[in-house]
């Protein structure tokens, strides 16, 4: 990848700093392993300035945490036995009544994509960032190919999740850290959510 961020073509850097960026929330926002540190560790999304920025200090706060003190940061934070929970049907009340179509609309974006969660709900929280990952780095694929129409396609469906899924209910993810966390003792996921924040707003900014 590292020839291809210095790509000339603006839509190829851009989508290959997408991927990067989204496995990073990914990973971050999923059960914390020492594969996860490493990770962090090497990480360089090349995402543009105040996003890149929020993900350092995110990296820094995970470092200086530690593995053990991660862990019980993210149980915290993230209890897997009390509300609110990070998944988009439990957090839009509007779709209270109709959680099955929500959850079928979600997983018809994955199929048409190849994709099939195998570890979580397909609208927690670190599928749909690993869906909004996938689809940057097959647009990025498509455009190093010179396929513009099948990166265009990747595009569009990157957008209308995001507008459709994952941004409507990004706010609540974000009470959510930030009523649990402990500013002290919780630094990387408070960090984590800005990131979240951020990307959110570059997305909004460039679909503008």
């Amino acid at each position: 990848m590292s020839t291809d961020t210095a790509s000339p073509d603006p839509a190829l850097r851009e989508a290959l700093g997408r991927c990067q960026v989204y496995a990073d929330l990914a990973q971050g926002f999923a059960y914390p392993t020492a594969q996860t540190l490493a990770w962090l560790d090497q990480r360089h999304s090349g995402a543009p300035g105040r996003l890149e920025r929020s993900l350092r200090e995110a990296r820094r706060a995970a470092a200086a945490a530690g593995l053990e003190n991660l862990q019980r940061s993210f149980m915290r934070v993230f209890d897997p036995r009390n509300a609110p929970f990070p998944l988009e049907a439990e957090n839009r009340p509007e779709y209270a009544q109709q959680r099955t179509s929500l959850l079928s609309d979600v997983m018809a974006f994955y199929r048409a994509f190849g994709v099939i969660p195998d570890r979580q709900r397909p609208d927690h929280l670190c599928c749909e960032l690993e869906f909004l990952h996938v689809l940057s780095l097959k647009e990025a694929r498509a455009r190093r190919a010179g396929q513009d129409e099948r990166a265009d396609i990747c595009a569009d469906a990157r957008r209308k999740f995001l507008a459709e899924h994952l941004r409507p209910w990004v706010s609540a993810v974000v009470k959510m850290v930030r009523a649990r966390a402990h500013r002290k003792d919780d630094g990387f996921y408070l960090k984590l959510v800005q990131c979240l924040q951020v990307m959110m707003e570059e997305e909004r900014e460039s679909a503008a």
